[in-house]
């Protein structure tokens, strides 16, 4: 049987966050997988499996970026996707500057991209046209956003749960499944010594974060109502 608590542990003294460095990581993931795949498509390319890949490598990357800027708040599908646009507008520029025409000159970017809207296969040998190429390399990006977003977004949570102790993210889970609204668990929280309302704020994402991971904090299940 869960007791309330008559009091709660301090909140933690968190640095400010830092949405740079998740920019920052996001840059340098997209160079990396722009080069990276470059050359590993040298050997063959198959749609599916390089956007996987490229949202796999985007979403750790930043991933990396929300712990070290210690960002624990929502990141922006326009950033994901900015920064997997980045990526492959990077890999075609190395596929531009490595190529020469006939005569030896490299043909201007834009005719490269029409060359390559119309030759480039996606899987075994298989071209599907200068019309569908466009909308397969949209295709391509918002999968590979896909995926690095919820990478992201499982960094994000579990970051939300380590900036609040574990004992009042247990209370205010404990409120929540008791039917509490907000107010309330606010006034609950004041009454302990949580008063600041960034630190209510904290609690409650803590909370969220809980039931979005279906998990709570050590120890891993939900307090016994």
């Amino acid at each position: 049987m869960y007791e309330e608590p008559n009091r709660l542990p301090e909140p933690f003294d968190l640095p400010s966050p830092n949405v740079m460095a998740v920019y920052g990581f996001g840059l340098l993931a997209a160079l990396i997988l722009g080069f990276g795949l470059y050359l590993v498509a040298k050997l063959g390319y198959v749609l599916v499996l390089y956007a996987i890949l490229v949202g796999v490598g985007l979403g750790h990357f930043m991933a990396l970026g929300v712990r070290w800027g210690q960002y624990p708040l929502d990141v922006k599908r326009p950033v994901i996707l900015s920064a997997t646009a980045l990526y492959l507008v990077f890999n075609v520029l190395l596929y531009w500057s490595s190529i020469e025409g006939v005569s030896g000159t490299r043909p201007s970017f834009f005719g490269f991209l029409a060359y390559r809207a119309a030759q480039q296969t996606l899987a075994f040998g298989f071209n599907p046209g200068a019309l569908v190429n466009p909308i397969v390399w949209l295709l391509e990006i918002a999968l590979s956003s896909y995926v690095a977003l919820r990478i992201v977004n499982k960094t994000i949570a579990r970051l939300k749960l380590e900036s609040v102790p574990t004992p009042v993210t247990e209370f205010v889970l404990y409120l929540l499944f008791q039917g509490h609204g907000t107010t309330e668990i606010q006034a609950e929280l004041a009454n302990r010594g949580w008063t600041r309302p960034v630190d209510i704020v904290r609690a409650l994402d803590a909370a969220e974060a809980a039931v979005a991971l279906i998990r709570t904090p050590e120890p891993s299940k939900p307090p016994e109502l």
